[in-house]
């Protein structure tokens, strides 16, 4: 479902793809956040979908590629397939147009969310293989900072490197949030 708020024109936009999982996205985002964003959930590859989303978040902004001021898309870990998809598109996108294109890590990009967050912060994407991607986060001043590497570990073996309360978000919830639970206890939060 598309959600989008009053654009800021003087503010530099960037359109956003993020197909790193089943669930990716393309946004409109600015210094003052997420401006319009949709969700593109698919169980197969979002190849048919992402097109028509950024024609529709144009449409619906009323906004062309020449209001635009860069490109931003996923690097994974992720989805091989999804991430191929969005890194050839916005590569393809980002030569035809001019502008610049800048990578985010998914891990961080998903870490992101939850600042101002007092927890640590631990993102999940289901690495499948019985291991997960991951890395831990800690809010400083508003701002999401790394704290550990980033991982593909089994999630027992991430249970070991939890001390403290941690935030957990991402799919990799869906596949393992029990297990977490089970294993920390208290120190476990979805």
């Amino acid at each position: 479902m598309a959600q989008h708020s009053t654009l800021t024109p003087s503010a530099p936009l960037l359109l956003a793809l993020e197909n790193s999982s089943m669930c990716g996205s393309v946004a409109l985002v600015s210094a003052e956040g997420c401006l319009y964003e949709q969700s593109l959930f698919s169980s197969r590859t979002h190849s048919k979908r992402l097109l028509p989303a950024i024609e529709q978040l144009l449409h619906e902004t009323g906004l062309s590629w020449d209001n635009l001021d860069g490109l931003a898309v996923s690097l994974g870990p992720g989805s091989f397939t999804g991430l191929r998809i969005g890194l050839t598109t916005a590569k393809s996108m980002a030569m035809a147009t001019g502008l610049p294109l800048f990578g985010v890590a998914s891990l961080d990009g998903l870490a992101s969310q939850a600042e101002h967050c007092s927890l640590q912060v631990c993102p999940l994407f289901d690495a499948r293989k019985k291991e997960v991607y991951a890395a831990l986060y800690q809010d400083n001043n508003g701002a999401m900072c790394r704290i550990s590497e980033y991982l593909a570990i089994p999630p027992q073996q991430l249970c070991e490197r939890i001390t403290i309360p941690t935030l957990f978000m991402g799919d990799g919830v869906a596949s393992y949030g029990s297990l977490f639970k089970e294993e920390l206890g208290e120190l476990a939060y979805f």
